[in-house]
């Protein structure tokens, strides 16, 4: 009895060399009849190639859909195309958002960012965070990149010096060390706390409390104090400010202990300012517990204009926005502009009281 052949009629899958081929330079070259390093001269934008031929060379890679190669682009020109960014922390939208903003631009300059972050809870201070830092920045180093954005810190300044001294720019965002020779964008934060206060002080409110984190910590805390008791000395209101401003950890559970003792110390308080919208969050759970109605009884504004600033379940939450996507796409822009080798110049944006229902 003969056996029946049966013939396997399934495609035979595709050698695995039969992949799409990757268009190089020289096909390029090909194509449009000229030489491989004319290609390579307009395609790094360097040398001396006349406009028609540019044009036509960069005609027919976009018809022949050309993608560089960042590894060969990297080692043609010494750069590596990535942005190293340096924050203190990544777990709040504050900072996601100003990344956003960087990511956003960086799409257009066609540059890729590595992120890098100091520790991985936001809010602590501790003095074994040194070594996290400096480990941080010197991972950014490490991969080469063209440039860092960093919310310094003064306890780092050794490897800040480093980086410098090793002709990497570097743009100091947020905060800023005096000491280092490069620029930084900054928020007018002093201003931002002026025009809260202010604002309460015009509508004839007095107790006005404020949550702050103490002047020797951070930069923006201290310039925020000052703002709070620049309000009052203009208007020649007198305060007893050793009362009032309390010194606390700016978490929703810092800005919740602070109301309740302040509440109890002196509970005909007609506002309080925090110093950030998470203590501010904590204060109004505060004012709520205590059976004080928002804002009849008592004023509340942060500072920040984070996301949930809009959803609170009681009344929106009155605060100063800082304007954080613009921040990050300047930075961008700006450090782009450095590796170039332009100098820039330093830079102040200004905030925006956001008037909500815990203050109106």
């Amino acid at each position: 009895m003969s056996r029946k052949i049966i013939k396997n009629d399934k495609k035979k899958s595709p050698p695995r060399n039969s992949a799409i081929k990757r268009i190089t330079i020289k096909d390029i070259a090909a194509q449009a009849g000229v030489s491989l390093r004319t290609v390579s001269l307009v395609m790094n934008e360097s040398g001396r190639i006349s406009e028609a031929t540019r044009k036509r060379v960069l005609e027919i890679a976009a018809a022949m859909n050309y993608r560089p190669n960042p590894i060969a682009q990297s080692l043609v020109n010494r750069r590596t195309y990535l942005f190293g960014v340096n924050f203190p922390y990544l777990d709040v939208s504050f900072n996601n958002t100003i990344i956003a903003g960087m990511e956003r631009k960086c799409v257009e300059l066609d540059y890729e960012l590595l992120l890098s972050s100091n520790k991985f809870s936001s809010f602590s201070y501790m003095e074994n965070d040194i070594p996290i830092m400096e480990k941080s920045l010197d991972r950014l180093v490490y991969r080469r990149v063209d440039g860092i954005v960093s919310v310094p810190d003064i306890r780092a300044i050794k490897s800040y010096r480093e980086i410098i001294a090793n002709d990497i720019p570097l743009l100091q965002i947020l905060r800023n060390i005096p000491e280092l020779p490069c620029p930084s964008i900054l928020v007018n934060n002093e201003r931002g706390m002026y025009l809260a206060v202010k604002y309460l002080l015009d509508r004839g409110l007095r107790e006005i409390a404020f949550l702050h984190y103490g002047e020797a910590k951070f930069q923006e805390a201290a310039d925020r104090y000052r703002g709070y008791l620049r309000a009052f000395q203009e208007q020649g209101i007198a305060a007893d400010f050793d009362r009032l401003a309390v010194a606390c950890d700016l978490t929703f559970r810092g800005g919740v202990d602070a109301a309740r003792r302040l509440l109890q110390i002196n509970p005909n308080l007609e506002a309080i300012v925090a110093a950030t919208d998470y203590a501010a969050l904590g204060v109004m759970r505060a004012c709520v517990e205590a059976g004080k109605n928002i804002p009849k009884d008592i004023s509340v504004i942060g500072f920040d204009d984070m996301d949930f600033a809009l959803l609170q379940g009681h009344q929106t939450l009155s605060t100063v926005r800082q304007p954080k996507e613009q921040l990050g796409a300047l930075a961008a822009e700006y450090l782009y502009r450095m590796v170039q080798g332009e100098k820039v110049p330093s830079l102040v944006l200004e905030p925006e009281l956001v008037i909500r229902e815990s203050s109106i």
